[in-house]
């Protein structure tokens, strides 16, 4: 289901540094290039490295493979490469192995593959040629008798629809797994892909015709875009980052403009408060929210922002809607703003300037959840955008009001943050949500540049895109949070961390975090089916807790990094 490759809420404290950078296949070939030209790290020391490094963790993490051995499935590029470099680690070790080259063991890459697989005979460590289909039997009859496949076939380079012999041996791999996995425990077969599974676009995620789906995926230097992304990430299972010996020095010279979401990259949550502060000292988010059905939207994001450490909240709602409001909330205040039955007028604005303008103790403002479409909305909305000298964040129908006119965007004052899921999305460039959903990044990240505000694309993998192409992906939040009301939550942390003196970058990123790893934290204990609001507002927290006193931020990796610098996202 891929769920497994999303960060728990245990391991949360052992991480984070500074953001773990995301590769393309273009990236991953100039680090390569430069590695070897600027630092004399040839190609064959980079190849060692990486079968020596998954080798130790595959016998790490699955220590049984000793008793069942492994087939070792090579492909006759540098993947392949790394294949026969772990068969021989393996073989070294006491492991059985089996390995396969998909097509003419002659035509394997001159170089480190030859050189590697040339190894391999020599230590008496058959090679089999699968070149037909008759073939495949001998492939098949062997993934049968052992417990493990590795699979080193194809690579970051893969640019087109996966065919012939290879596209025959991953669906061998595949249909024989999946058979195991309906026969008694002990029986499953389990799949470890090496770098990226063979058949996957390492840039776009995509399924190249037909795809390894692998239960872990040990990844060289930096995670691909296309596994962290679905519907990649479906495919590589748990995922795992090992160090090949790239210089981390050439790795921040690159510039590389997409990393994961960690707290590293909002670090000054930590800081410690004042033991004199008072609630004035730590911001006042004004929230506009709420038409008849949806004051609970308001309600949550105000929920939201309280959490996030803001100091004052104030929820501006629909006049005839206040007194329900007022039973909602607690801690938030609630300002009446003009009405008819029940959704704002084109009155509203003037008032919300009104409560927000100089002079006044907001500092940011947030708008959207449960107001609804009719009346006055679109024009109080845009009329915010472009009045409003306070950071803004827009969800929901503010979204919508916006869509029918997204120029409006690019005459703001000030700073804003859109939140949309992919329908909003969608509505905003004009795409259906399948559309979209077909190239996530590059909707996010497209619609950033244009209008020069940050998008946070909320779904399985949650996108942050900046106004200057600078990218982050979450890999925290599970299936259990697709439902009403959650994404109002995320509304009111972002605008929570916005008041409270936070930039927009830092208060994205914040409030994605908490908002996702508190997702988390409740699923692990209240399970999927039922996850509800409440359950995540009574993580965040803890989650918030531990930002502030730093204990997220003790080492330099994703769920840690160890000697053998190996990172598990």
């Amino acid at each position: 289901m891929g769920l497994i490759f999303y960060m728990r809420l245990r391991n949360l404290f052992k991480s984070i540094g500074c953001g773990m950078k995301v590769a393309t296949a273009e990236i991953i070939r100039e680090l390569d290039r430069r590695a070897m030209a600027e630092f004399g790290i040839s190609g064959a020391v980079l190849m060692e490295n990486a079968g020596l490094g998954v080798a130790g963790l595959f016998l790490e993490k699955f220590p049984e493979v000793r008793e069942t051995g492994a087939v070792i499935a090579c492909g006759r590029g540098n993947n392949g490469g790394d294949g026969f470099v772990i068969a021989r680690h393996l073989a070294n070790r006491g492991v059985s192995v089996d390995v396969f080259i998909a097509g003419e063991a002659e035509k394997v890459r001159e170089g480190e593959s030859k050189t590697n697989l040339d190894i391999l005979k020599k230590m008496g460590i058959g090679v089999a040629e699968v070149k037909r289909d008759e073939d495949l039997l001998p492939f098949a009859e062997s993934i049968k008798e052992r417990g493990f496949v590795v699979d080193a076939m194809l690579g970051t380079g893969l640019d087109r629809e996966v065919g012939g012999i290879y596209a025959r041996m991953i669906t061998a791999v595949n249909d024989i797994v999946d058979a195991s996995s309906r026969m008694p425990k002990g029986h499953r077969k389990k799949v470890v892909a090496v770098d990226i599974p063979s058949g996957i676009d390492s840039d776009t995620g995509r399924v190249m015709g037909v795809a390894v789906k692998a239960d872990s995926t040990f990844a060289l230097a930096l995670p691909k875009l296309g596994e962290i992304i679905y519907p990649g990430a479906e495919y590589a299972g748990e995922l795992y980052v090992l160090d090949i010996s790239i210089p981390k020095r050439l790795v921040e010279r690159m510039e590389i403009d997409t990393s994961l979401v960690t707290p590293g990259e909002f670090f000054s949550l930590t800081a410690k408060r004042n033991p004199q502060a008072h609630k004035g000292d730590f911001g006042h988010l004004l929230i506009v929210a709420g038409s008849p059905g949806k004051t609970g939207a308001a309600a949550l994001a105000a929920e939201g922002a309280l959490l996030s450490g803001a100091g004052l909240v104030t929820v501006g709602v629909p006049a005839s809607l206040n007194d329900v409001m007022e039973v909602k909330t607690t801690a938030a205040m609630t300002e009446p703003l003009p009405d008819d039955g029940g959704y704002l007028t084109p009155k509203a604005l003037d008032r919300v300037l009104d409560l927000a303008g100089d002079g006044s103790s907001v500092n940011a403002l947030a708008l959207g959840p449960g107001l609804g479409t009719k009346g006055g909305i679109a024009d109080v909305v845009r009329g915010l955008v472009l009045e409003s000298n306070l950071p803004l964040v827009i969800d929901a129908d503010g979204l919508n009001a916006v869509a029918g006119d997204c120029s409006v965007l690019k005459k703001r004052k000030a700073d804003i943050i859109i939140t949309p899921h992919p329908g909003e999305m969608g509505r905003l460039i004009g795409k259906r949500s399948a559309e979209l959903q077909v190239d996530r990044v590059g909707a996010a990240s497209g619609f950033a540049l244009e209008y020069g505000i940050w998008v946070v694309l909320k779904g399985a993998r949650t996108i942050v895109a900046a106004p200057d192409g600078e990218l982050f992906i979450a890999t925290c939040g599970n299936p259990g949070m697709a439902r009403g009301g959650v994404g109002d939550i995320l509304t009111g942390l972002i605008g929570g961390f916005l008041a409270v003196g936070e930039n927009p970058k830092k208060a994205a990123l914040a409030g994605v975090y908490v908002h996702g790893m508190a997702g988390d934290s409740a699923a692990e204990r209240v399970g999927e089916v039922s996850l509800g609001t409440a359950d995540i507002l009574e993580e965040i927290p803890g989650i918030t807790a531990a930002l502030y006193n730093g204990e997220a931020l003790e080492s330099d990796g994703i769920d840690g990094f160890s000697a053998r610098g190996m990172y598990r996202v």
